[in-house]
């Protein structure tokens, strides 16, 4: 099985690292994409594969990159090319290590409704997100590496969605590949997404009471087309989240069985199915 999403760098799985990927081997864990979300997690991403390397050769694959909120109005000094020469400085140094660029994408998740950011930071906040992504598709397609995207509008929206399906149909050069983690937005745009050779990840969210639009987004994505992740330490699993005697209450990447089972209880396949397939998918994307 892999994890194609989970962040070994964010607390508290930073402090439960050598568990957690023994508990993941010991499951039957394959692979997993240690994500970075800014460019101290890019250069602890790195150190986290070489620590690792020798006890689990070929477990981890490396994604580095900056996630939109680092763009957000609040954080005002952050410059977007700036930052981006600094990433392209760490692709230059290691990018035998590197497997994936991200997670980046755009976020507007609570930039668009809230009533103390006026109309002009939001706008220079959106433009710098925009401006970022493009960015991180010319470092994907000069070095030859996927994407994982993130994509978070606010309730009842579609402009996130729809901005990035955009900028990656007019800047990927038709050759980018890559996922959409986590993606929940509308069913509308799947069909899309997989047109632009996208793969789509599912993580803990299909094992929520409130996650049916992501339970028929899953009916709807052929199981080729599909990625397992569990984005930790966030979205851990219904199971952890209902279990009040768990002393450990956030997500890791053994959580993956869990929402193997849901994909195979919704595919109507046997879950070594699942897992050969996905692992399939896996590999085609970041190991090739």
């Amino acid at each position: 099985m892999h994890d194609s999403h989970v962040h070994l760098t964010t607390q508290p799985l930073l402090g439960y690292q050598q568990r957690a990927l023994e508990n993941f081997v010991n499951q039957g864990g394959k692979y997993l994409l240690s994500c970075a979300n800014d460019l101290e997690s890019s250069y602890q991403v790195l150190d986290i594969f070489e620590n690792n390397n020798v006890k689990y050769p070929n477990l981890i694959q490396n994604s580095v990159g900056i996630h939109p909120e680092i763009f957000h109005p609040d954080n005002k000094e952050k410059d977007v090319l700036d930052q981006i020469g600094h990433l392209r400085e760490i692709l230059k140094n290691n990018h035998t290590k590197i497997h994936s660029i991200g997670e980046t994408g755009l976020e507007y998740y609570n930039l668009l409704n809230r009533n103390d950011i006026d109309f002009e930071r939001r706008e220079e906040a959106i433009e710098k997100q925009k401006t970022s992504l493009r960015e991180h598709i010319k470092l994907a397609l000069d070095y030859n590496l996927p994407m994982s995207i993130h994509t978070r509008d606010e309730k009842d929206s579609d402009f996130c969605t729809k901005e990035i399906i955009n900028i990656i149909a007019t800047e990927g050069r038709v050759t980018l590949k890559g996922v959409m983690h986590s993606y929940v937005g509308d069913q509308k745009y799947l069909n899309q997404i997989l047109d632009l050779k996208f793969y789509i990840g599912f993580n803990g969210i299909l094992t929520y009471k409130s996650g049916d639009n992501v339970r028929e987004l899953l009916k709807k994505t052929p199981i080729e087309n599909i990625l397992l992740e569990t984005d930790a330490p966030f979205l851990p699993p219904q199971s952890v989240r209902a279990d009040k005697k768990r002393t450990i209450k956030f997500g890791q990447p053994s959580d993956i069985t869990e929402i193997a089972k849901v994909v195979s209880e919704i595919k109507n396949l046997e879950i070594k199915k699942v897992f050969d397939i996905t692992n399939e998918n896996y590999e085609c994307l970041f190991l090739n």
